[in-house]
């Protein structure tokens, strides 16, 4: 089986895969079910975010930003 893909979605998808570490197999097959849920009026189980702590949204981040988002919870893990 081949897949034709636009080729700059394809390095975003890449992208994503890496800044989330998971592959580029499990991040299709991820979007693929969640699509296929949906379809089927079904809510998809990976939409699911538990939370454990935390002082709310910090000014300043932006939450669909993967990269920002590492490099705060990394200066809250380094103190110097």
């Amino acid at each position: 089986m081949e897949l034709d893909l636009d080729v700059g979605l394809l390095r975003q998808a890449e992208k994503l895969a890496i800044e989330t570490g998971t592959t580029l197999t499990e991040l299709v097959s991820d979007a693929l079910r969640e699509r296929l849920a949906r379809r089927q009026g079904i809510r998809s189980t990976a939409a699911a975010i538990p939370t454990f702590r935390g002082r709310g949204v910090h000014p300043g981040i932006e939450l669909s930003n993967n990269a920002e988002l590492l490099d705060y919870v990394e200066r809250q893990e380094d103190p110097h």
